[in-house]
């Protein structure tokens, strides 16, 4: 069994072509997901899917209507907004009442401001928390937790910010997906100036950071690391600084030093706790976060393995400095891991497989989501568009967007809050904004 879903047409002409020699649909299937076709801009093309049974023979097609996650009226409101693109493979999507659905779990809602909205979802995770719920009618009933909860963004980057400030003020644990904001946790920000004094670095009109200065940094983190514990990590650094430039010690790539070095200092996911000035900054929240600073180290590494570690740690200080934060785009997809029990903020392309007993879609105003065409400057300025077949496929349409907007509804299972809010000092948005596009069947307005 094969899943098709953004699949671009490089592949599927490779395979088109492997079908001359092997009949691949003889005694095997494949899955398609039309309405989950979201990486446009990565060249996927839904056609691949809605022609597929005129390319081969003997195709048999078989619909799966059923969902097995939502509650009726997600899975009305979903199927009310990707029915209106006319590219799609008519099919029906029905609940199965997997989730109860009972007024006010499916909400639509408007707001004077960003901070406003933010407000509002943070008092209804507030109030939801510990609330009984049933993943399936036949499973016990437990409490919901933080890790039920998922705001769903079409960019973190423009958008979490009145979130993020929202749920630190009342103490509410999160993680925010891929890297957005990675760089700036305070944990992360102590581990790269770790990478600066290895380095010697030194941007212009700043001086090289001294042990003194790092050990101050390392024990401000609020890692709950005690003086001798940090005085071994500095032991530690100043010894293999010194043997930098060795190019046959294993010790001395940057993701074994890394690890190294976090042995040394006696990192505790408990101590982090008790320490911790917020309590929305937990234990394993903080050791979540250094895994995916890892992650960074690793993607550097594979790039940079052959480079003797003198060069190595120079390079590496400047892609933490000038580089990481830009380095990995919004719908980049982070390697699977244990969920923290911690609200998730994420984008709309990293929350695409995942699903959750209750969702937030905030931020539904023009040219947000739905998204609108990028000003200025582009890749279409260096590659003519002539010299890509079916190049307007890269650049998003609305049935694109309603696409990934369907995506967002059905990550749901019993709570779904759709929010909107205009932007502050915005002239064309001064009054309360309305939604993008109006798509909520009547009966559950």
């Amino acid at each position: 069994m094969e899943e098709e879903v953004d699949l671009s047409k490089i592949p599927e002409t490779v395979r088109s072509a492997f079908l001359q020699y092997l009949d691949l649909c003889h005694e095997n299937g494949i899955l398609t997901v039309p309405d989950q076709t979201i990486y446009q801009f990565r060249g996927s093309d839904v056609g691949n899917i809605l022609q597929f049974a005129k390319r081969y023979s003997d195709v048999k097609s078989i619909r799966l209507n059923d969902n097995f996650r939502s509650n009726e009226g997600i899975v009305c409101v979903a199927r009310s907004v990707v029915e209106r693109n006319p590219e799609r493979l008519t099919k029906k999507m029905e609940g199965t009442h997997a989730q109860p659905y009972e007024a006010g779990s499916v909400l639509a809602l408007s707001f004077a401001d960003c901070d406003e909205e933010a407000g509002w979802m943070v008092a209804k995770i507030q109030g939801l928390y510990g609330t009984e719920y049933r993943d399936s009618p036949d499973r016990p009933a437990r409490g919901l937790s933080y890790a039920d909860f998922a705001i769903l963004l079409r960019s973190v980057r423009h958008d979490a910010e009145p979130i993020i400030q929202a749920l630190k003020g009342e103490n509410i644990p999160f993680v925010v997906g891929g890297m957005a904001k990675l760089f700036q946790t305070q944990e992360v920000h102590a581990l790269r100036n770790v990478f600066y004094y290895l380095a010697d670095f030194a941007p212009a009109d700043e001086t090289a950071l001294t042990s003194a200065q790092l050990r101050k940094i390392l024990l401000k983190a609020g890692l709950g690391l005690t003086q001798d514990a940090v005085n071994r990590g500095i032991a530690f650094l100043k010894k293999r600084k010194a043997q930098i430039g060795n190019t046959t010690m294993a010790e001395l790539f940057p993701q074994r030093l890394y690890l190294d070095f976090l042995g040394e200092i006696e990192l505790r996911e408990e101590n982090v706790e008790q320490v911790a000035d917020d309590s929305f900054r937990t234990g394993e929240i903080v050791y979540y976060n250094l895994g995916k600073f890892s992650q960074v180290i690793s993607d550097f590494e594979r790039v940079n393995f052959h480079t003797a570690s003198d060069g190595q740690y120079q390079q590496f200080a400047n892609f933490l400095r000038y580089q990481a934060e830009e380095y990995y785009p919004e719908g980049w997809e982070e390697a699977a891991a244990a969920r923290p029990d911690a609200v998730q903020v994420i984008t709309v392309h990293q929350a695409k497989g995942m699903q959750w007993p209750a969702v937030f879609v905030p931020c539904l105003r023009k040219n947000r989501f739905p998204s609108g065409r990028r000003g200025g400057r582009s890749v279409w300025h260096v590659i003519p568009e002539a010299a890509v077949k079916d190049a307007a496929r890269y650049k998003g349409t609305v049935e694109d967007e309603r696409r990934l907007f369907h995506v967002a509804l059905t990550r749901a299972e019993r709570y779904l809050f759709c929010s909107w809010a205009p932007i502050p000092d915005n002239q064309q948005q001064r009054k309360v904004s309305a939604p993008g596009r109006r798509h909520c069947p009547s009966h559950l307005q």
